[in-house]
């Protein structure tokens, strides 16, 4: 047998960055992938043993590096388009270097990544490749380990790392950034198949390491050398190696496993009879309409990728099972309808191409909830999208009266309240311009960070628990959401609603942020919500005044009352008042807009507030912090719990602009 047949997992490996080819204005940067050195290689499934690249361009495969290898994060190929943050181009196979430039994209995410490239925070990259064959030299001492050449080898994806493997060069990642594993072909140097004798010698078909020639044979040699022969005159003429490596193109055209192509290599056939049976297959497998997946590295333009099928599939599944009436059902996820969720994991390992045979179910949650598998990120992903989902569901009445930022830091905001500008003045004689000045005054907040942590563990598999992926996440995310209510409300009210108690809300002037010195304000029994009390709000509005005592004119636009009130302010508001003449017409119809927010009634149910409109005038702002809008959603494999965690967080933060664009009304 000229060859074995292994299953290896994709593999990992060190490149190493140029910090002094960064280009700002073309945001690129030159990466050494590989030089090739040898590093120790070795876990579970093989013994340790010495891994060599073979850096030239008879051993590597071109196509992906010739349209660009993708540049994402840990070597996370699940994080789809929003985790590429560049592309790859302008390589070169030289003095056994491959090396290329790097190009980062423009988008925000991708943007930060390059700027900390420049700044050298980021400075680890990592190059993920596959091998389709190995050359295996055994030690000569006893002790020493196997040296594993890699003399047909892909380069799959570069990978930015936040720590970087072993310091020597070479030394790569045991587990790669797939669990799945792939066939490789181990050629052993003293029972390599010989060569033709119009084949040019090279490094990739060498027999024995340069300059080491064989001074006599060993019966055992002489016996391979003829059984070399024996294998020769039994195989059809050019059935050599390359015969090999056209049938295992064939087999990846054809969608068909790559061992295919080594037992039609082992049994005699030549690369035109292989391409007959493929067709065969082919032909078949259209007539019975049956859908041919594949190794999911065999990926191309042209042909689905079975891993991500599989992981849609499940993801759509699962939601499906937990909102019936909200998910369709795609053909993916039909496959794993019915299912508990023990059996979903069950199978999902595999078609992932993992034996689970003999495996308890504590063994097989156990297995499905590994950090390297992709079980554990769609469980999670499901769980987010219940929780953003519930989260944007919930009501956030003061979206509409307030102004959205966002600040770069949790430093304190200095809101500016400008006066006027000067007026101007009558030029004099001379033309002369004369100066003026503009007062100011401010209003300061800042954000605060909100979170919590919770975890998904095996037993929830076994119990079939589906609400810790439902039900759990999608009540955070209304949690998260009704807290930003709560914070903002909470200012404008004066009140605590954690601690449902009174928290006065001042100004810079030392003044409650409603006051009768803001002109803001008004009580006693004529405030209750009525025409007339309306009317007097409008007023004082309509007269407020600058800091430099200019007249405003204010217009309101919303209203906001307690759930007490929304009947009397729908009659006040929208109803004709079944007028009997032009004098009983409803001079406010459709003049404002009503917003419920029940979180009044905790202060008072009499109260109501009236904003103008923000974009006219400054009443409140609200902001996130940059880069971390809204609700920020990560998850990792528990180290603490026997499962996953998922923690959510919102950075968030209000403050007060300027009094004079909100009003209120005591109603008592």
């Amino acid at each position: 047998m000229p060859f074995e047949n292994r299953e290896l997992p994709q593999l990992e490996m060190r490149a190493e960055i140029d910090p002094e080819s960064i280009n700002e204005d073309d945001r690129t940067v030159e990466v050494v992938f590989t030089t090739g050195e040898g590093g120790v290689r070795g876990g579970f499934w093989s013994e340790p043993y010495i891994e060599e690249l073979d850096v030239t361009t008879n051993s590597i495969r071109e196509a992906r590096l010739q349209k660009g290898l993708s540049v994402i994060d840990s070597h996370r190929s699940y994080g789809g388009i929003k985790g590429v943050f560049g592309i790859t181009e302008d390589y070169t196979i030289k003095n056994n270097e491959l090396r290329g430039k790097v190009r980062f994209s423009k988008r925000p995410e991708a943007d930060e990544v390059f700027q900390d490239v420049k700044d050298k925070i980021l400075r680890h990259f990592s190059l993920g490749y596959r091998v389709w064959e190995y050359t295996e030299k055994k030690p000569a001492e006893e002790n020493a380990m196997t040296i594993m050449r890699a003399t047909d080898w892909e380069p799959t994806e570069l990978s930015i790392v936040p720590v970087s493997f072993e310091t020597q060069n070479g030394v790569r990642n045991l587990d790669g950034g797939d669990s799945k594993k792939y066939p490789v072909n181990i050629i052993s140097e003293e029972r390599q198949m010989p060569q033709a004798n119009n084949e040019a010698p090279n490094e990739k078909r060498a027999n024995t390491p340069e300059g080491e020639k064989p001074e006599g044979k060993t019966r055992t040699e002489e016996q391979g050398e003829k059984e070399t022969q024996e294998q020769r005159s039994e195989k059809p003429e050019g059935n050599t190696r390359a015969s090999l490596s056209e049938m295992m193109d064939i087999a990846r055209a054809a969608g068909l496993p790559e061992s295919e192509a080594s037992r039609a290599f082992l049994d005699n056939e030549t690369p035109t009879q292989f391409r007959a049976h493929a067709k065969a297959v082919m032909a078949a497998n259209q007539q019975s309409k049956e859908t041919r997946t594949q190794d999911p590295s065999l990926e191309s333009d042209k042909r689905r990728d079975q891993a991500e099928t599989t992981r849609a599939g499940l993801g759509n599944a699962l939601e499906y099972r937990a909102n019936p009436g909200a998910i369709k059902l795609t053909e993916a996820g039909r496959d794993f309808t019915g299912l508990t969720l023990m059996e979903t994991a069950r199978q999902f390992l595999i078609d992932s191409g993992e034996s689970v045979r003999g495996m308890s179910p504590m063994q097989v949650a156990e297995r499905a909830m590994h950090s390297t598998s992709d079980f554990p990120k769609i469980l999670a992903d499901v769980a987010n999208k219940t929780m953003r989902a519930q989260y944007a569901e919930i009501p956030k009445t003061f979206e509409a009266l307030g102004r959205r930022s966002t600040l770069n830091d949790f430093k304190s905001k200095r809101i500016l309240g400008l006066g006027d500008a000067p007026d101007l003045k009558k030029l004099n004689e001379h033309g002369e311009y004369t100066r003026g000045t503009m007062s100011e005054t401010g209003e300061e907040y800042r954000l605060h960070t909100y979170g919590r942590i919770f975890s998904i563990t095996r037993q929830t598999l076994i119990n079939d628990d589906m609400d810790a992926f439902t039900r759990l996440p999608g009540m955070w995310g209304a949690s998260a959401s009704r807290l930003q209510s709560d914070l903002v409300w909470g200012m404008l009210l004066g009140w605590d609603f954690e601690a449902m108690a009174a928290k006065a809300t001042l100004m810079a002037d030392g003044k409650n942020l409603f006051h009768a010195e803001h002109k803001n304000l008004i009580t006693g029994a004529t405030s209750a919500l009525s025409k007339g009390a309306l009317s007097k709000v409008r007023q004082l509005a309509r007269k407020q005044t600058t800091i430099d005592n200019k007249r405003m004119n204010v217009m309101l636009q919303n209203i906001v009352v307690p759930t007490t009130l929304e009947t009397t302010a729908e009659e006040l508001l929208f109803n004709a008042i079944n007028p009997t003449n032009d004098q009983e017409t409803n001079s406010f119809k459709g003049k404002y807009g009503v917003i419920v927010e029940p979180r009044l009634d905790d202060v008072s149910e009499n109260a109501w507030l009236a904003f103008a409109n923000n974009a006219m005038v400054d009443t409140f702002e609200y902001a996130f912090l940059a880069g971390e809008e809204e609700l920020n959603i990560e998850t990792r494999t528990g180290f603490e719990v026997d499962g996953f965690e998922i923690r959510a967080r919102t950075d968030f933060g209000a403050g007060i602009v300027d009094s004079r664009g909100m009003y209120k009304a005591s109603g008592s």
